[in-house]
């Protein structure tokens, strides 16, 4: 929420279904981070759209949007833009419906509700913030991205077979040695469950609207892929 008296929003067009889009202005790495709110009609555009939990507002941050108004955002999304702040590419045309959305204002928040899906279905590609990294996450990551590129070059690989594909033909593999010296065959799904079950983000009830409505169209860290560029 803004501070003080001035808001942050321009009233939406509902006629030009409208929604508002973020550009992170500031240098990288410099705080406060300075954003700024654009209005775009949902028709003709290319935009990114964070899918990420809300959490606690016990430790809030501040950005400065537009004209250096300072705005309370919550402590996971402040992560979240932290480590997008580091791609270019996911430094404009941000959709994030925690500063996007007017919170204070129920009749815009009923119409931006009723968009939710076609923000999320046609967006360039949908970004899941899953919180920062820990334990063994990160290499968890490359061990999935390591399974996308064997089944992708071995297709009749299945879930039945794969630990002992794994066992058999990865432990082989120089470039594996980190994640077979890591992860053996015997538990090479527990890892992968901690990490898709015991995030919160997976508890949350929009995930499950979120995700398919975006198909196969996802980005993140599990898998490398060529981004469409998002024109001004």
């Amino acid at each position: 929420m803004a501070s003080g008296n001035k808001s942050i929003y321009e009233p939406l067009d509902y006629s030009r279904t409208e929604i508002r889009l973020l550009w992170i202005k500031s240098e990288p790495g410099e705080r406060p981070m300075r954003v700024e709110l654009k209005r775009r009609s949902l028709d003709g555009q290319r935009w990114f759209a964070l899918s990420y939990v809300w959490g606690s507002f016990s430790s809030e941050e501040k950005l400065l949007v537009n004209d250096g108004i300072e705005f309370e955002v919550g402590s996971n999304l402040m992560e979240a833009l932290t480590e997008l702040d580091k791609n270019v590419l996911f430094r404009r045309k941000l959709w994030i419906d925690a500063i996007c959305i007017n919170q204070q204002d129920n009749a815009e928040k009923r119409n931006q509700v009723r968009l939710m899906s076609r923000i999320y279905k046609q967006a360039s590609g949908v970004l899941v913030w899953l919180g920062p990294a820990d334990n063994d996450s990160s290499l968890v990551f490359k061990l999935l991205k390591t399974m996308a590129d064997e089944l992708e070059k071995n297709p009749a690989i299945n879930q039945e077979i794969l630990p002992g594909f794994y066992s058999e033909s990865w432990l082989a593999k120089p470039e594996y040695g980190e994640i077979a010296s890591r992860f053996s065959s015997d538990d090479i799904f527990a890892p992968i469950h901690d990490l898709f079950y015991r995030r919160p983000y997976w508890t949350r009830v929009w995930t499950f609207q979120e995700l398919p409505a975006q198909g196969h169209r996802l980005e993140g860290q599990a898998k490398k892929t060529r981004s469409p560029s998002l024109e001004t």
